[in-house]
């Protein structure tokens, strides 16, 4: 995986199982004081009537917590396998998970959410430093 021309790919592949791990300990975080376990409750007895099933606004938001921590696992998988295949998709691929990772720090910019702005800042920062680290290796495609 640390091959030569990839060290930064691999290393901001090997932070993104990191950040996986610590979004999956983030969203199970529990609240502890009142406030908070007040409005746990009310998510949980917040009702949304849909197609097929009925669940509450907790489930909801529990679910996409988890599909973003699979998503950022699954792109980590890829991202292993990718880093022995040479710089032209190390370049192409750190683009891709660049745009993404800007996308995530984006929408937790918009809502105000610090810790997972910060991480996925540095793991866009990261891919982005990358993209433009493999951008004078690569001239057209092989």
């Amino acid at each position: 995986m640390f091959k030569k021309g990839t060290y930064l790919f691999s290393i901001a592949t090997v932070f993104l199982f990191i950040l996986a791990f610590l979004h999956t300990v983030g969203i199970s975080n529990q609240p502890v004081d009142p406030e908070g376990l007040d409005i746990i409750e009310r998510m949980k007895n917040y009702s949304i009537d849909m197609v097929f099933m009925e669940t509450n606004l907790f489930n909801i938001q529990t679910s996409l917590g988890l599909s973003i921590t699979i998503f950022l696992v699954l792109i980590a998988v890829i991202n292993t396998i990718i880093a022995n295949s040479g710089t032209y998709l190390v370049h192409k691929i750190s683009g891709v998970n660049a745009f993404f990772m800007w996308a995530i720090v984006g929408m937790y910019y918009y809502f105000e959410i610090l810790a997972p702005l910060t991480i996925f800042g540095l793991a866009a920062l990261l891919f982005t430093i990358t993209y433009f680290a493999t951008f004078h290796k690569v001239k057209e495609r092989p």
